[in-house]
């Protein structure tokens, strides 16, 4: 019976060594003998080959060659490739490599590897527990060429993503220059400023400076952090590169098959560590220099628009949200959204976005407190909810606990119907209720008196917001966001921004925060526009689901009713 053993080349190691290599016994040639097919093999393979048989299969083509009456040692010897190994060998080639041998079938070598069961075999093993088509067979020599070209594709990976850091750092230290010549910028600004006023504000000069330097100095870090981590990414992949270089090159064939599976698995492991740039290095300025308007008495000097920069930190309520339309910070350290589809209050833990509890249900009857359409939500200082609701006439009064204490009307008089839609509270403690059906924002005490009514520029108001010394208005159908004073009223801002659906202060940028829903559901935004230029700065967020509430919470977090879930941010 004729062994069916597989037709694949030998080993490639090298022009040179193929040359003068072996087929059956992967080693340089001694005693080459040719066969009437091109192919030549040693006078000891073919002798333990052919077990002295009078014809010779030979194992590259199949072609038979007739035994000489004189024996295999009769057949001609090339003495051409005799030479050659010698001189090869002599002049420091590869020695001739001890090859395993079977434990089941005594003297057979094995020359070929069972890609199925993952082991080396002889010529027999082939026939007898390894028989194709049922087990994959290849010669040795291949299967150490293919694992070794795998291993060297592994390298081009690790050389490209050496390329890659090596860019992005050039890139960084670009960015680095670039912030070098905004800081000059802003202190000549400020410089000349301070030249046209007199001495004493030298002091408020140097303040604003430092405030310049902090703002810049975070950019600085978060672009050196970036920078070390590549130089140490470098560093690693370049480590590796080398490790398996010199194994692939230094080891030989057999000892590189037990080898091979941690050299890839541990290549894979460094090229699957992925570099972390969640937000990138902005190449814009962080904060910019708005001189005051004049010299008085009052001397203002100028301030400073930061500009923001989002990192998601997490996203819950997805499931348990059908439209969180209001959203609120609690000083206890949970974030409180109203659901107008369910008409509810739901409460999750500020660390985690762990669901706590809901109230306020609705119901066919509808008893007092109870939410049909509850459209915004607000949090006091003493932690009570205030919640306006679409399908009442009044704000709702929540205890810290979720049960109704009482409501109120936002009208002085009881025959004026008014229409809340979204309630606000100052650091005082003061309510802020904006209406949809009149031009009227209304402020309150805790209890819900009303304390003064100030008429806006434009009918009815989706949503509202305060810092206690300026109150936020978003109207969406005509795309206006409008600021005003808290006492006086007296319009300060008014902003065009399509498709706007809500507003927040963030002071410590002197910007305003401004959600855009667009009517294609998931291309929501979240926008930073400077209160004191009224110019749009940055884009901070994109493709939102749906956002139609905004908050900044008492540790500095940017939480977002994105409609189906909540959104938190942190602020930088």
């Amino acid at each position: 019976m004729a062994m069916s053993l597989p037709p694949e080349p030998p080993p490639s190691i090298g022009v040179i060594e193929d040359d003068l290599t072996c087929s059956i016994c992967y080693c340089l040639f001694t005693e080459p003998k040719d066969l009437d097919c091109p192919h030549v093999f040693c006078l000891q393979c073919l002798q333990k080959w052919t077990r002295n048989k009078p014809i010779v299969e030979c194992p590259e083509c199949r072609r038979t060659t007739l035994v000489p009456n004189g024996g295999l040692a009769s057949l001609r010897t090339n003495l051409r490739l005799r030479n050659m190994a010698e001189k090869y060998q002599t002049h420091g080639g590869r020695k001739r490599s001890s090859v395993p041998r079977c434990e089941i079938h005594e003297g057979e070598a094995k020359h070929f590897f069972c890609e199925t069961c993952k082991v080396k075999v002889c010529r027999y093993c082939l026939v007898v527990d390894h028989p194709r088509p049922e087990h994959e067979v290849k010669s040795v020599g291949h299967s150490v060429k293919q694992r070794k070209q795998e291993a060297e594709k592994l390298l081009d990976d690790l050389n490209f993503n050496v390329d890659k850091c090596m860019s992005e750092k050039a890139i960084m230290k670009e960015i680095l220059l670039q912030i070098d010549a905004d800081i000059a910028c802003e202190y000549s600004k400020i410089d000349e400023r301070i030249q046209a006023i007199i001495f004493d504000v030298q002091a408020k000069g140097n303040a604003l400076k430092l405030h310049v330097r902090r703002n810049f100095e975070h950019q600085q870090e978060h672009i050196e952090e970036q920078m070390q981590y590549l130089g140490e990414r470098v560093k690693t992949l370049t480590g590796a590169h080398a490790a398996t270089q010199k194994l692939i090159q230094d080891t030989e064939d057999h000892d590189y098959m037990g080898k091979h599976e941690l050299v890839v698995s541990s290549l894979h492991t460094v090229l699957n560590t992925k570099l972390d740039h969640k937000t990138g290095p902005s190449t814009e300025s962080s904060c910019v220099f708005h001189p005051g308007a004049s010299i008085s008495e009052t001397l203002l000097l100028g301030q400073l628009t930061v500009r923001r920069e989002l990192q998601l930190l997490a996203e819950f309520g997805k499931g348990s949200c059908r439209k969180a339309q209001g959203i609120a910070s609690n000083p206890e350290g949970s974030i409180s959204i109203a659901d107008s589809s369910c008409g509810r209050v739901c409460v999750y833990k500020f660390e985690h976005g762990e669901y706590r509890r809901q109230f306020c249900l609705g119901s066919s009857k509808v008893p007092p407190g109870k939410l049909i359409n509850p459209s915004d939500i607000a949090v006091g200082q003493d932690d009570r909810f205030y919640v306006t609701d679409r399908s009442k006439a009044v704000v709702n009064i929540y205890f810290p606990t979720g049960r109704f204490e009482r409501a109120f009307s936002t009208c002085e008089k009881s025959n004026t119907k008014a229409q809340p839609v979204s309630v606000a509270t100052t650091p005082s403690g003061q309510v802020v209720v904006g209406e949809s059906n009149r031009n009227a924002i209304t402020i309150h005490s805790p209890n819900g008196e009303l304390l003064r009514t100030f008429h806006t520029n434009i009918e009815g108001v989706n949503q509202i917001a305060t810092n206690g010394r300026q109150i936020a208005y978003v109207k969406t159908d005509v795309g206006k966001v409008c600021v005003i004073d808290f006492e006086s009223g007296e319009t300060e801002v008014e902003l065009s921004v399509a498709n706007a659906t809500a507003a927040c202060f963030d002071d410590q940028a002197g910007s305003l925060l401004i959600a855009k829903a667009c009517k294609q559901a998931g291309s929501g935004t979240i926008e930073q526009y400077c209160l004191k230029t009224h110019k749009h700065i940055n884009c901070l967020a994109k493709d939102l689901f749906m956002p139609l509430a905004l908050t900044i919470t008492s540790n500095d977090k940017l939480a977002v009713a994105d409609c189906l879930s909540v959104k938190l941010y942190n602020i930088v």
